[in-house]
């Protein structure tokens, strides 16, 4: 049986945070599949600012998604330790399940009312995480509401430590008044046991020329990478500049191995090469 858990936290609380996901994913106290810290810009209403989760956890800055998966007959005291081990630490969840999140939204769609809209709105993408969490496709992201506006991502890697994580917050909010590529919003994916990556939609205007697009976001690879951070998942665009500037031993080991495997260089490219 699955279960979504949301807990909303303050900018204060992320070393309780972090020591709780750093005890559990050592420790495996409890069966967590999946964790998403999300900050409050990241999923709006369609007309009014205030955070989807709003209505359902608290006003709080950011807001973790815990996928909790376990056996049926044991989902009840799972759910019930997770919440003591929250308690411990100060912070308060909320469980839905999909039959309840599928209820919330029949009930919310027919009821003719226009403020309830926005809600089965928020509860349709808490049904799209829950998919997430459950390896199904999900079409949940930021979506750019200026249409003269473009989206590009950018994902660095982050240990998963108090220290680094705020160095990396550091340098990601300093990019809210960025002249070329901005954002304000940020996802928060855990890998595994040490590892968090920041997943982060840079925002820019459509007039601007390509190329100005692309020097500003190698820019900003390059100022990861001096800061120790590496990145995850990258566009085509910068492919290149990855392999030659950001990791060029790595990519030159790996064509050292294709040339052994491949002497003559008469294989086409795919999987391997």
């Amino acid at each position: 049986q699955s279960s979504l858990a949301l807990v909303s936290f303050t900018q204060s609380q992320w070393r309780l945070v972090i020591q709780f996901l750093q005890r559990n994913g050592v420790e495996r106290i409890l069966p967590i599949a999946g964790v998403k810290i999300i900050h409050k810009n990241q999923v709006r209403s369609k007309e009014r600012e205030d955070h989807w989760v709003y209505s359902f956890v608290g006003q709080q800055e950011w807001t973790l998604l815990f996928f909790i998966r376990s056996e049926k007959k044991l989902h009840g005291s799972v759910l019930k330790q997770f919440q003591l081990q929250l308690r411990a630490i100060g912070l308060k969840k909320r469980d839905f399940s999909l039959k309840k999140i599928n209820l919330y939204i029949w009930i919310l769609r027919i009821i003719p009312l226009s403020f309830l809209e926005d809600l089965a709105s928020a509860m349709e993408n808490l049904r799209e995480f829950y998919y997430l969490g459950d390896g199904r496709p999900s079409s949940v992201g930021h979506q750019v509401r200026n249409k003269s506006q473009g989206l590009v991502w950018l994902s660095p890697l982050c240990p998963l430590k108090e220290d680094r994580v705020h160095d990396l917050l550091q340098i990601v909010m300093s990019w809210n008044s960025s002249p070329i590529l901005f954002s304000s919003t940020w996802t928060w994916t855990q890998l595994n046991q040490r590892t968090l990556a920041l997943v982060i939609p840079l925002q820019f205007d459509k007039k601007t020329p390509q190329a100005d697009v692309w020097k500003d976001y190698r820019a900003k690879l390059d100022l990861l990478k001096a800061k120790g951070f590496a990145p995850y998942r990258l566009p085509i665009e910068c492919m290149d500049h990855f392999t030659n500037s950001i990791a060029p031993k790595h990519f030159e080991l790996i064509r050292k191995v294709t040339r052994a495997l491949n002497p003559e260089d008469n294989l086409s490219a795919g999987r391997y090469f």
